[in-house]
């Protein structure tokens, strides 16, 4: 890459605007890890006990802690924009299930999957804020950034409950779905890729196309990457 295509010559507002929606999807996802105030009425239109209804929260962060396994190797071969739209797309697909399910197995399951599909923002962002910035100017926005995970788990209780005063439960899982799909378009328009490999990576093709010339390759694409084995060393490495 040329100087100027560097992700951290963007000017600073658009770099900050990308923090700005990073946070705040992964806000997004922490939030929805504590709706602890719905228990009561899953409990009573599902009737089933406490326990049952408390995997609702203990599934969503066991999917937020096995997601990351699979998401960071695919970020190191794919880009960083390419798994936030695939993981907020389905995050927002699979949301659905919740809020409309049938029953209490659907209702359990995908909120798994969907705790699964958000974790991208808890291992993956970081990268993103660190590409943006220099090492001098990286602390606040990588502050910025890793707050938003441990104020979502606070104001899971406080929105919810607010929400749940006059509405049915189902309705606080119809604003998350709102706000996921906000987040979703912004993360469409605004926030550009940040991978340097990858950024290279386009630019040897298009030089290729335009030049008919074979010999422009990235690094990336001369490196034998294996994701299985990727994956596998992940997951050595988290357990």
């Amino acid at each position: 890459l040329e100087h100027h295509e560097h992700p951290q010559q963007l000017s600073l507002l658009r770099k900050w605007i990308a923090v700005i929606v990073i946070s705040s999807a992964s806000l997004c996802v922490a939030y929805a890890s504590s709706l602890i105030c719905l228990i009561r009425g899953v409990a009573n239109e599902f009737g089933v006990g406490h326990v049952v209804t408390i995997l609702s929260i203990s599934l969503f962060v066991e999917g937020l802690g096995l997601g990351p396994l699979l998401v960071g190797p695919l970020s190191e071969v794919y880009g960083r924009n390419a798994v936030y739209r695939m993981s907020y797309g389905l995050f927002f697909v699979f949301s659905w299930p919740v809020a409309f399910a049938p029953n209490i197995a659907v209702h359990l399951i995908f909120r798994f999957v969907t705790g699964f599909c958000g974790s991208a923002f808890l291992s993956v962002a970081g990268g993103s804020v660190s590409d943006l910035f220099s090492d001098h100017a990286v602390a606040n926005p990588m502050a910025l950034y890793t707050i938003s995970p441990f104020i979502g788990p606070v104001l899971g209780p406080l929105l919810s409950g607010f929400i749940n005063q006059h509405l049915d439960w189902r309705w606080t899982y119809h604003v998350e779905v709102i706000w996921i799909f906000i987040e979703f378009i912004a993360l469409l328009i605004l926030v550009p890729e940040t991978y340097v490999p990858v950024l290279t990576k386009r630019k040897a093709k298009q030089v290729r196309k335009a030049t008919a010339n074979k010999r422009h390759w990235a690094p990336i694409e001369k490196e034998s990457k294996c994701l299985v084995k990727a994956i596998a060393v992940s997951c050595y490495r988290g357990i």
